[in-house]
């Protein structure tokens, strides 16, 4: 079935689905499944195993200075982009916040950022 097809004339719309399977839906919990790198947070430097946020060194340059996201880092779905209406191609925005989410790896943020993924860079959790 494509993105637009018309099913007892309602048209279906392309859902964004994990890599488990699960549909990905505003409010749901989603966790990286591997680690990433974010360019576009003010706040740089990366979290360790240990769940330790280290700064960067001063004088990075910024065009290597980046948060770096642990595999596990948890967030919120803000939005899942309708495929059918839009070419994105990382279609689902996750809010990150430092203090939510972080119950079962524990990894948390130290500043809360957006972030647009593929469906398979994140699974589902809750």
């Amino acid at each position: 079935m494509s993105a637009l097809d018309v099913v007892g004339g309602v048209t279906e719309v392309e859902k964004q689905i994990d890599p488990n399977g699960k549909e990905i839906i505003p409010g749901c919990v989603v966790r990286l499944v591997k680690p990433m790198k974010a360019y576009h947070v003010q706040c740089a430097g990366k979290i360790l195993k240990d769940k330790v946020f280290i700064p960067a060194p001063e004088g990075e340059s910024p065009a290597t200075k980046c948060l770096e996201l642990p595999s596990g880092l948890r967030g919120i779905v803000v939005f899942p982009y309708d495929m059918s209406n839009y070419d994105a191609s990382q279609p689902i925005i996750v809010k990150f916040s430092p203090g939510l989410n972080c119950d079962e790896e524990g990894y948390d943020t130290p500043v809360q950022f957006s972030m647009h993924f593929e469906s398979s860079e994140v699974e589902r959790v809750d």
